[in-house]
């Protein structure tokens, strides 16, 4: 009678640091949590409007009505589990928050280490592909959805000069084949591209006033470079430098342990190349 929901991973954050091909799981139970959860099927399908529905269901299980007096920050929040190779990542969040808002939602997509074959989410006892579970959750406890990154935006800058988005794909830069051209922006020869590099010499996009990591997954043979997510044509890529990771996660926990008193819990989601990136250091 209990709900689980999950996902295939890349790897997993567990009290004993990272780890792989394990389990790693939690539980919200007891009188301070109340869960909502649906499998999202059919994403190759999935349209805009359908997230509205979705959410409604979902406050509508906990007995809140969408955006009420109740429905707030500090006491709901939303997590989604997505399947990482479906490449809809971009519309079911789109669609999603736009009737969340302003409830945080956070949450990452279904790994296959570094295959890239098949993903799957964890739903109603069965594993499902081309599908994402979304949870609601509403709590008494104190909580804080944050993100966090350690790079610093250099003075190397590209421009994104043709790209299949839907593909994720990006063709040129700077009028340029894309793999040879960034592998000269970061003082590399193209042949030394892989994922090591790309979580050594990572891009950011400036969106709203704040610069976020667009991570590269690998070189094809025609030499254009396919990302995690959709880049657009005309799109300014800034190669970032790093800090040190341990000091900054330190700092970010630190942060967060004053604001909320102590911490029980802290449910992560990493990027493939972060993990990269500290096992190499």
């Amino acid at each position: 009678g209990i709900p689980v929901i999950g996902c295939t991973t890349a790897g997993e954050i567990t009290s004993e640091g990272y780890r792989e091909n394990t389990l790693t799981g939690v539980s919200f139970g007891g009188a301070d949590y109340r869960a909502s959860i649906r499998l999202i099927e059919g994403l190759d399908r999935f349209r805009m409007e359908a997230g509205s529905v979705v959410v409604q269901d979902l406050f509508a299980d906990l007995g809140l009505a969408p955006l009420s007096a109740r429905a707030i920050p500090h006491q709901v929040f939303a997590m989604l589990l997505i399947d990482g190779m479906s490449r809809q990542e971009e519309v079911v969040v789109s669609s999603i928050s736009r009737f969340l808002d302003p409830v945080p939602l956070f949450g990452g997509s279904a790994g296959d280490g570094l295959d890239f074959g098949t993903t799957w989410v964890f739903a109603d006892g069965a594993f499902h592909t081309n599908a994402a579970v979304l949870a609601l959750i509403e709590t008494d406890c104190p909580f804080s959805v944050f993100k966090l990154d350690h790079f610093r935006p250099t003075d190397k800058k590209m421009v994104v000069t043709e790209a299949d988005p839907v593909r994720r794909l990006v063709t040129e830069i700077n009028a340029e084949p894309a793999a040879p051209a960034y592998a000269k922006m970061v003082g590399l020869d193209e042949h030394q591209l892989n994922p090591m590099t790309f979580a050594a010499y990572p891009v950011v996009v400036r969106v709203g006033g704040e610069y976020h990591v667009r991570s590269i997954q690998k070189v094809e043979e025609d030499g254009s470079l396919r990302f995690y997510c959709g880049i657009d044509e005309g799109l300014v890529l800034t190669v970032a430098d790093g800090d040190d990771i341990a000091r900054n996660l330190d700092s970010a926990l630190t942060k967060l342990a004053a604001e909320l008193g102590s911490l029980d819990l802290i449910l992560g989601f990493d990027c493939i190349l972060r993990r990269l990136e500290a096992e190499q250091k």
